[in-house]
């Protein structure tokens, strides 16, 4: 621009000169000229320090990197700014280009993240000198539309011949169909994070398969490096799958920007310290991880997984041992009637031992035939006819637990003509640990698997050991044979589906069923020769969860945990029944234990059936 303007002076200049002295004006523009390129030309204008340029960068094609190692993602080019995440070997980004003053890179760690990373610490698949250069952090970036990249897999994870595997290269014709929407991952495992998901009826091309687990990996646009991991039951595959290149690594480096918790955790009772530990525990010989992982793939396989249509979470906990696992932990489902556990359990803490006949008879109306209006009257006694002020002492009772995730803040709601039951004041749900979006649960009545199973086990421990959580929290307001008059209304309760199903006739289940139209779940303690154990499950589809889905589905995880339980005597199927629309208590004999002053311990081979 300044070149122009000058020349466009002297020009003026020459045509006002005189004719003499054009000549002589001509000459010297050119040689201004000729001087100015040169300055330009050899030393080109840079900003002024602390003068920050916005510049449009284009983002080079083909153009990748990884981690030679690991290395550190900063938020901009240099140690002094912030430590962002990490980035692994096994793993390729897009290069978005790399500073001009100093060896940083910047690279497209995601779809809506990007990260400097130091350029020693990253194997590139160009010279550096083809990255364009770009200034500090001021940049727009802008994607080109290019092909799909080619994606290199590490020789470390290739158990092949060839040193390396570029998956662009067709080595067989291998594709994957879904019919619903089915979760991408980052790896071949429910622990990495989501990328995406499968479009129904759209059809992906597979690279390669991996030896260790069932999961394929496939060219997916949408992912960081244009590739991810599905599931391989519950997509329909055409072409011969031993055709591929296969990866046989462990684990797959993915970034620690957003990391996601394993989906079979290992459980960790929620007691205050102030609960003194029961006796110790026997060794435990059920490998509850491999069991985990046995219903997980099970679980996959109908489609039930984190982030999917269909979610279920399931608690396991060995009696014995005290060793206990979680599967999908940390997701709130509604209460349903499995709120009635809490219930009677804060009943029990203010009720008067043994309680008189009309108490009897609301706790067997409420466990065994799951009556909502006997639930509320339940409430209203513990909150001196208030009914609200009783569903409050039940989650204060779980509170003081340390079950933060359970509450309940109203009564059940007894609809009249479709209108719901008005409430005399405002309430509000306390604030708690799980997430309450993944189900949409119900917002006055919430509870976990987890937590219900942590209430089973102190419910246990009272009974048979007569220790734990419930004597230690709220000393003199339990009893062992109260605690035992809990498990047998509990155990009264039968209902032939669920986890009934999944066990050998006869064998104890004290148990509280619930479910509505997205939601069903069983929350039981199960007496076996082999062992005790809690089994707690809840499973979610939004609008409607078909019956004929969920409660075989659940009869067959209880069936997984008995044969563990007891592999010299497994069930090879499961046996549901019909259930039984009507309750009646005329002659059950609940109601005589539920009023006797003593009940004795009970063992393991003792059975329900029958009696």
């Amino acid at each position: 621009m300044a070149i122009a303007l000058f020349c466009a002076m002297i020009l003026l200049m020459t045509l006002l000169a005189k004719p003499t002295n054009r000549s002589r004006v001509l000459l010297s523009l050119l040689a201004v000229t000729l001087f100015l390129l040169f300055v330009f030309v050899t030393f080109p204008v840079r900003s002024a320090p602390g003068l920050q340029v916005t510049a449009t960068v284009i983002m080079p094609a083909g153009i990748f990197a990884e981690a030679v190692g690991e290395a550190n993602v900063r938020s901009g080019p240099g140690l002094e700014h912030a430590l962002i995440g990490t980035i692994y070997r096994g793993t390729r980004y897009s290069v978005i280009g790399q500073d001009e003053f100093v060896p940083w890179v910047l690279l497209q760690i995601s779809e809506s993240q990007r990260g400097w990373v130091f350029a020693d610490l990253l194997s590139l698949n160009v010279p550096r000198t083809q990255i364009p250069y770009i200034s500090g952090a001021a940049v727009t970036v802008m994607a080109t539309p290019t092909p799909s990249p080619t994606l290199t897999v590490p020789n470390e994870v290739v158990s092949s011949p060839a040193a390396t595997m570029v998956a662009s290269i067709a080595v067989a014709a291998v594709s994957l169909v879904a019919d619903e929407a089915i979760n991408v991952r980052f790896g071949p495992g429910v622990d990495y994070p989501r990328i995406g998901r499968l479009q129904p009826g759209l059809s992906y091309r597979v690279i390669s398969r991996h030896t260790l687990y069932p999961w394929l990996l496939i060219e997916f646009p949408d992912a960081p490096d244009r590739a991810g991991w599905v599931f391989q039951d519950v997509v329909r595959i055409t072409g011969d799958l031993a055709s591929l290149p296969v990866i046989t690594a462990e684990q797959i480096g993915w970034p620690t920007l957003t990391p996601t918790p394993p989906f079979v955790v290992t459980g960790v009772p929620p007691w205050p310290t102030s609960a003194t530990a029961p006796a110790p525990k026997l060794p435990g010989r059920v490998d509850l991880q491999a069991l985990g992982d046995t219903i997980l793939t099970y679980l996959l396989g109908l489609g039930f997984a984190p982030e999917a249509e269909h979610i279920a979470s399931v608690f396991i906990e060995n009696l014995s041992s005290g060793e206990s696992i979680s599967l999908g932990r940390g997701i709130a489902y509604s209460g349903m009637s499995l709120i009635k556990i809490p219930i009677l359990v804060t009943y029990y803490r203010f009720a008067s031992s043994p309680v008189d006949r009309v108490e009897a008879e609301l706790i067997a109306n409420t466990m065994i035939c799951s009556g909502n209006h006997t639930a509320n009257a339940l409430l209203a006694i513990l909150g001196n006819g208030d009914e609200l002020a009783g569903a409050q002492q039940v989650t204060d009772t779980m509170r003081a637990l340390g079950l933060r995730d359970t509450f309940l803040i109203t009564p059940f709601d007894l609809r009249v003509a479709g209108e719901p039951t008005p409430q005399p004041r405002p309430v509000y749900a306390p604030d708690i640990d799980a997430d309450r979006t993944m189900t949409a649960p119900d917002p006055y009545n919430e509870t976990t698997p987890e937590d219900l199973g942590w209430l089973l086990s102190a419910i246990y421990q009272c009974a048979t050991s007569e220790s734990g959580p419930l004597l230690e929290v709220f000393p003199d307001q339990f009893t062992p044979t109260e605690c035992r008059q809990m498990l047998l209304a509990m155990s009264r309760n039968r209902v032939n589906v669920l986890t009934e199903a999944g066990v050998p006739a006869g064998i104890r289940v004290a148990h509280k069923h619930g479910w509505i139209d997205d939601t069903h779940g069983d929350a039981a303690i199960v007496f076996t020769p082999g062992g005790d154990f809690v089994l707690t499950m809840a499973m979610y589809q939004a609008n409607w969860l078909p019956y004929e889905v969920s409660w075989p589905t659940m009869a067959e995880i209880a069936r997984f945990v008995y044969n563990a339980f007891n592999p010299e005597a497994p069930l090879e199927a499961i046996h549901p029944g019909e259930v039984d629309e009507t309750c009646a208590l005329e002659g059950n004999p609940l109601l005589a234990e539920l009023m006797s002053p003593f009940v004795p311990p009970f063992e393991a081979s003792v059975t329900s059936g029958g009696e």
